[in-house]
């Protein structure tokens, strides 16, 4: 019974600031957003002769298949990827596969993400930078 008190004192603790005391040291809990203009500053960045037109391919390839994605990481070691459906209220799961602390990282495996397997580590700044396709995705952290 007292695991159950503490588990409702902490979800009361979460309800009312926003954190979790129990979670809190898993940084990489909870929902991140993709931030696509900083994407695509970062590919400008990681690859300082890209032409005009090598920009706007990023624009009509890159961001169709990124925008409105969103990364779920739970507490059960989950990850799901997810993007958001304009007919509906909730995000569609797209993908889905797992996460493991390593060190002061994270491992997470989401299937097909090429690669498979990626070690991630959010940033202070509510910031998480996740290798897929060869693209550096940037998500903001949702509070």
């Amino acid at each position: 019974h007292s695991r159950l008190g503490d588990d409702l004192s902490d979800l009361a603790e979460f309800l009312k600031t926003g954190k979790s005391p129990k979670f809190e040291s898993e940084k990489i809990l909870g929902i991140w957003n993709i931030d696509v203009p900083a994407t695509l500053a970062e590919e400008r960045r990681r690859n300082l002769e890209m032409s005009a037109r090598q920009i706007a391919a990023l624009h009509t390839v890159l961001v169709p298949q990124i925008a409105a994605i969103s990364l779920m990481f739970t507490p059960d070691s989950q990850v799901l990827l997810r993007k958001q459906n304009p007919n509906s209220a909730f995000p569609t799961p797209v993908g889905q596969g797992t996460w493991k602390k390593a060190d002061n990282s994270y491992e997470v495996s989401l299937p097909g993400n090429k690669p498979d397997s990626v070690n991630v580590t959010p940033a202070e700044d509510g910031t998480l930078q996740f290798d897929r396709g060869g693209h550096i995705l940037i998500f903001n952290k949702e509070m």
